[in-house]
């Protein structure tokens, strides 16, 4: 007893600098913009007003979730109100959830490749993801944690939390629930732990505090992959409530420093080192059955395999006059389109932003793009613009201005861009661009309840076609 109350001495005092520290947020959100809210027992959806049915859409489903899915995380606190700020103009697909103050700013539009989010939408897997995120925290205000929410508030108990709870099992059980209360979550693509199975199916295997800090020099899966496969495996050993007990134990700091360790000891049998070794043992054994019986497609290398530091490429595109062009994320350097030469050697052609996180076409001597632009005075107002570039010139311009456009596709004698435009108010619309001058040709509305990503020109360049996301399809 005497140790916890040294313990909490030292917290306390921590957290006074960790609140010294903290800076007000300027500029989030535009002036005059009118605003509503929607208040519940267990959330206040504060949203634009016009968005009445995207912030009852949100209230229905963390209403189905405080009546009916709080056994696997617990119900301790579930009243306690959680805010939620809907932010129609953030592009950044960063969801925001934090304890000091207790708010969660979900961006309504998401990723702009289908395979970052599997078949169902965006807005639905970002409202379970939130508030499963804050029963977590909820969850969490007992034993020592409730000793320093008296002392210092939401912000004591985010510091602590920050010290006893890897980070891992916030973002792991938020995805796993995000995965298993739809038919077609994030956990279900394949793309999601592909990292993960390329990694286990070449023998790779990294120690637990590897994992858990990162490496330089490898590429680690992140952490809500990794952790979806420990609260799954903890889930499969202990129960569907052990995550529960595991927190609130936790929250009592069982065995003082590594708490969260031992408190895994206690209900599941293993520390966290030994249950991410088990984990990735059976994930061994599944994913060897899992190819057993599969006929692999022969390969051949274009680019070198023996490279130091690990390198991603995406996004291959062949020209007519069969030049390989691929996006390349080296590990730590920023993204760049690349040619891959017949010799397996590169050249640059264009570098692109860090956070570049979209396709780009390329046809008839022409590359185009689009680029997240952030607004410098607010922090919840982005744009995205297309570019072009000349592989014989060398010449880069912006063709786009102040608008929302994504995955452009170059038609294939590259006078004329397919876009996919998204406007706050979710409407979805297939536009027609000029190449020359980014001026606006043809516009077709698509479906308002649903999403549409990566448009592709036939190749005759009399039709666009496009994935369209809708009812989880």
């Amino acid at each position: 007893m005497y140790r916890k109350i040294v313990l909490l001495l030292i917290l306390f005092l921590v957290n006074g600098f960790v609140l010294l520290a903290q800076n007000k947020e300027l500029g989030v959100f535009k002036p005059g913009t009118k605003w509503e809210n929607i208040n519940t027992r267990s959330i206040n959806v504060v949203y634009p007003s016009g968005y009445d049915s995207v912030a009852n859409r949100v209230i229905n489903i963390t209403k189905f979730i405080h009546d009916y899915k709080l056994e696997s995380i617990g119900d301790k606190n579930a009243n306690r109100k959680l805010q939620i700020i809907l932010a129609p103009n953030d592009l950044s697909n960063n969801l925001q959830i934090q304890l000091a103050p207790y708010k969660a700013i979900i961006p309504t539009t998401g990723p702009q490749n289908i395979m970052d989010i599997g078949g169902v939408d965006w807005l639905t897997q970002s409202s379970i993801f939130a508030y499963r995120r804050a029963l977590q925290y909820s969850n969490l205000n007992s034993g020592v944690f409730r000793i320093i929410y008296w002392l210092n508030g939401d912000q004591g108990v985010q510091n602590l939390s920050s010290f006893t709870i890897p980070s891992w099992f916030f973002e792991g059980d938020a995805t796993f629930s995000q995965t298993t209360l739809t038919k077609a979550g994030i956990g279900y693509t394949p793309s999601f732990n592909r990292q993960q199975r390329a990694r286990v199916l070449k023998g790779k295997k990294y120690r637990y505090p590897k994992a858990r800090n990162g490496s330089f020099i490898d590429v680690i899966e992140k952490e809500e992959v990794y952790g979806v496969s420990l609260i799954e495996q903890g889930r499969k050993i202990a129960g569907p409530d052990v995550w529960k007990k595991v927190i609130r134990s936790s929250a009592n700091l069982h065995g003082i420093f590594y708490s969260f360790s031992n408190s895994t000891k206690k209900h599941i049998g293993f520390t966290t080192r030994k249950l991410y070794s088990n984990t990735y043992d059976s994930l061994e054994v599944k994913f060897q059955n899992e190819i057993k019986h599969l006929q692999l497609t022969e390969k051949n290398e274009v680019v070198a395999s023996n490279k130091r530091f690990y390198e991603n490429y995406s996004c291959l595109n062949i020209t007519k006059d069969r030049k390989l062009y691929a996006l390349k994320r080296p590990l730590q350097k920023i993204p760049r389109i690349v040619e891959i030469l017949p010799n397996k050697e590169e050249k640059t052609i264009v570098r692109l932003p860090k956070d570049f996180n979209e396709q780009f076409s390329i046809h008839n001597g022409w590359i185009v793009w689009s680029e997240k632009r952030d607004n410098p005075f607010y922090k919840h107002l982005d744009y995205h613009n297309i570019f072009s570039y000349n592989l014989y010139t060398k010449e880069k311009k912006q063709l786009s201005e102040k608008k929302k456009y994504f995955s452009p596709a170059l038609s294939t004698d590259g006078k004329t861009i397919a876009v996919i435009e998204k406007d706050a108010n979710f409407n979805r619309y297939l536009v027609t661009l000029d190449r020359k001058t980014g001026n606006e040709l043809k516009k077709f509305s698509i479906i308002k309840h649903g999403d549409a990503f990566s448009p592709q020109w036939s190749y005759d360049n009399t039709k666009v076609l496009y994935i369209l996301q809708a009812d989880s399809k």
